[in-house]
């Protein structure tokens, strides 16, 4: 009997060091189960900067692009379901109560400021998106409601809620400025505000193309991904140079593709990530344009993943993209990636170390 368990525990140990496959988590790490679930939220700053939140409550972190990673241990992040970083010091996080809690070192150590009152109807279903615009204007938005905040998250007011004659959760938001944002609900209706949410105005234009996710690179440009008429798998891009008053298809990505994030640097370079269909299955798409978006190139990740969740770039060199259970670095525009870090897919039970 001792021999079977010796070699059960012996394939276990080799079946983890298959799923932890190209960057596996640093020894030290205070979870004693090999098994955890992929990513509950991700957040970059600079070239070489980047926090991960696993769906099991581990807190991630690299310094150096992803060559080595190092695992906060203090309790309080298991419960952590959002992230933002203004610079590499500074940063928020926000857990499945509302809590909100602030680091200063890079996130080794956190500690509790306050709590977003998020919505509690029904569809209430907690703090969706985080983000900060400077180390003390921020916002934060659950599925009906989006929320303001003016001294570095100590207190939050809210400042738009979707209307009570149509209640739609809200999808997508973005707080680019002091006094400009914009509001995405699941019907594709879009609303901006000029005067730091004091007044909301639906764009017509921007309903017609059935938005589920907004891009804005400052208050006039934005891209929008949408699925037009009456084929929602069919997927284009949409450019606005006003602010979303008015729209132009930029490109038409087909039935065949799927696009769950665009990230431009300027008007003219940006990337596209999602998942593209093909014999035998459909598998992970990244492409490139240098031209606002009218022509794109196709880029060779080179990895099994069936779709791409995110994509960021600090500059034209340096970026990041997310596939569900993998975070890739590449130092050259997108031509090639590196895996930086795999989480593994299996869900298993977990106990900590405390």
């Amino acid at each position: 009997m001792y021999w079977v368990l010796s070699c059960a525990v012996a394939l276990m140990s080799l079946i983890l060091v298959v799923l932890l496959g190209c960057s596996p988590l640093r020894p030290g790490h205070s979870e004693t189960s090999a098994r955890i679930a992929p990513v509950r939220s991700v957040a970059f700053w600079g070239r070489d900067n980047a926090w991960l939140v696993t769906g099991m409550g581990q807190l991630l972190v690299t310094r150096n692009g992803g060559t080595t990673w190092a695992t906060v241990t203090e309790p309080v992040v298991r419960r952590f379901q959002r992230l933002a970083f203004v610079d590499e010091l500074t940063g928020w996080a926000v857990n499945d109560r509302g809590e909100v809690w602030r680091s200063t070192d890079s996130g080794s150590h956190w500690a509790k400021i306050s709590k977003v009152p998020y919505s509690r109807e029904p569809h209430g279903l907690g703090v969706q998106k985080l983000g900060f615009v400077s180390a003390v204007e921020g916002w934060a938005s659950d599925s009906l409601s989006m929320w303001r905040t003016y001294d570095g998250g100590v207190t939050w007011m809210r400042y738009f809620v979707a209307p009570r004659e149509r209640l739609e959760l809200l999808r997508d938001g973005r707080l680019i400025s002091a006094g400009t944002g914009w509001i995405l609900d699941q019907k594709g209706r879009v609303y901006s505000t000029a005067d730091g949410g004091r007044t909301w105005l639906p764009l017509q234009k921007a309903t017609q193309i059935n938005a589920y996710s907004l891009f804005f690179l400052d208050d006039k440009n934005c891209w929008a991904l949408g699925a037009p008429g009456p084929d929602p798998d069919r997927t284009s891009l949409y450019n606005s140079d006003d602010g979303g008053r008015t729209w132009q298809v930029q490109y038409d990505f087909g039935e065949d593709e799927g696009i769950t994030s665009c990230y431009f640097l300027d008007t003219r370079e940006g990337w596209i990530v999602g998942s593209r269909r093909g014999l035998p299955k459909t598998h992970g798409m990244a492409r490139h344009t240098t031209d606002g978006g009218t022509t794109w190139e196709y880029l060779s990740p080179k990895d099994e993943s069936h779709w791409y969740k995110q994509v960021y770039f600090h500059d034209r060199d340096s970026g990041w993209l997310l596939a569900p259970n993998k975070l890739y670095r590449t130092t050259d525009r997108g031509a090639t990636w590196r895996c930086v870090l795999t989480v593994p897919l299996e869900v298993g039970q977990k106990t900590f170390r405390d």
